[in-house]
């Protein structure tokens, strides 16, 4: 399981690749992790902020990253 403190690295060492590939200009944690009240069941919340438009089937293929990135 991650922690709130191993998660914010991993997104800020592969943003560069990620926005390299996809319109993205932020990446942020939200949800229980951010907060520090995760359990073994949470999910990892991701905000994405776009700096231009996505189709959805880029949409689906970066969540798939962010699945990669996460796995457990």
């Amino acid at each position: 399981m991650y922690t709130k403190v191993e998660i914010i690295p991993i997104l800020k060492k592969n943003k560069p690749a990620l926005s390299a590939k996809y319109p993205i200009s932020e990446l942020g944690l939200f949800g229980s992790f951010a907060r520090g009240g995760y359990h073994e069941q949470s999910d990892i919340d991701i905000l994405v902020d776009f700096n231009g438009r996505i189709d959805g089937f880029d949409y689906i293929r970066l969540a798939h990253e962010f699945e990669d990135l996460f796995k457990f």
